[in-house]
């Protein structure tokens, strides 16, 4: 998974507040018209543009739909009300190669054949290992130097930073990235001594839309074996236990990465959003990111509530 804010250079988001007089189609229109040619003539970075709303906002969303915007994702239970209620967030984005080309790209929602798609992986030489004896410890800032190795000495294939420095990882925990009040870190360890991944949380201050968003990761050699499952059961378990305000829990994946995608639908979590070339690899290649999700309440009574992507104002 990677972490969706090192994208905001390249995907900027905007919100409008216009007075109520002027809140029509027509006017709506001229301004978003205007407001997407002069982002993607000053800030030459930017693939897309983005912007998300209530779920019943239904004059923005049919004038971004008519500006080329596409639904790229649906958030259950993000939005809180003055009366103490959560309501459905949407997320529109519009592409600059579409700007270009005056096109508009969909979004492969259904994408039912991933599952086919995935990697091969090669079970031979990794070890039979009891994967009901991981545990889970708090990281402390003070083990930095093993957080920096073990980032440093695996290849994360659908991060951001696929092979990050050592010196690199102990910026970052330098600069509280994995420790402070609105980031917490943990390490996955097995046979109470094998530090053989960690999960990072982020985003706990962030009092919209009270939701966490996640970040984990595993050695190489202990991928495959439903490590992974037990790990997302656990965090999902840590936070609706310990953060009783939280509402919902996010996570973010490249559209390739089948293993963790299985892991997520596993684990009861749903997905909410599809967000076209948000994954900037390399200059010219960018990679589609899933968002999968889980609500309070899903996770209180086990269950889980498909998002209706299809809604008449999409």
């Amino acid at each position: 998974m990677y972490d969706v804010n090192d994208t905001l250079i390249m995907y900027p988001e905007f919100e409008m507040w216009i007075n109520s007089a002027f809140r029509v189609s027509k006017i709506l229109r001229m301004i978003i018209d205007s407001f997407i040619d002069e982002i993607f003539k000053t800030f030459k970075e930017a693939i897309g543009l983005n912007s998300q709303m209530r779920q019943d906002d239904v004059l923005m969303r049919q004038t971004l739909h008519r500006c080329g915007f596409v639904k790229e994702g649906h958030r259950r239970k993000s939005w809180p009300s003055e009366k103490g209620m959560y309501h459905d967030s949407v997320e529109y984005a519009i592409l600059r190669v579409d700007w270009e080309t005056k096109k508009v790209t969909p979004v492969d929602w259904e994408d039912e054949h991933f599952e086919e798609n995935h990697d091969i992986v090669d079970h031979n030489n990794r070890q039979n290992i009891d994967v009901s004896r991981t545990v889970f410890r708090k990281f402390n800032p003070d083990e930095a130097e093993e957080m920096a190795e073990l980032l440093s000495s695996e290849t994360w294939q659908y991060h951001i930073y696929t092979n990050p420095g050592k010196e690199q990882v102990l910026q970052w925990i330098k600069d509280g990235k994995f420790a402070s009040e609105e980031k917490q870190t943990f390490w996955v360890i097995l046979n109470s001594k094998d530090k053989i991944g960690m999960i990072r949380l982020f985003g706990l201050r962030d009092p919209l839309p009270y939701c966490p968003t996640m970040d984990m990761r595993i050695k190489s050699q202990y991928r495959g074996k439903g490590i992974g499952k037990i790990m997302l059961v656990w965090l999902t378990d840590h936070i609706f236990i310990t953060m009783p305000e939280k509402m919902r829990i996010e996570g973010y994946t490249r559209q390739q990465n089948t293993a963790m995608r299985k892991v997520f639908r596993k684990c009861g979590h749903a997905k909410e959003g599809h967000y076209r070339r948000r994954n900037q690899v390399q200059q010219d290649l960018c990679y589609d990111i899933v968002a999968y999700g889980i609500t309070r309440d899903d996770w209180e009574q086990k269950k889980v509530t498909p998002v209706k992507w299809y809604d008449k104002k999409s």
